[in-house]
């Protein structure tokens, strides 16, 4: 698995399988999710941190 994950205020993710080039945008097909929701936004950070 190589995802990649942005939280913004603790309430919502994006995880994807893009890189965040244009490459990724323009010929690449990459598939995500936004995930709006207060728990697992917090749980993803949890894992992450140090």
């Amino acid at each position: 698995m190589h995802a990649k994950f942005v939280v913004v205020d603790d309430r919502v993710a994006f995880i994807s399988s893009a890189n965040f080039s244009d490459a990724a945008v323009d010929r690449n097909l990459e598939t995500g999710v936004l995930l709006v929701d207060p728990g697992s936004p917090i749980s993803i950070q949890a894992t992450f941190r140090v």
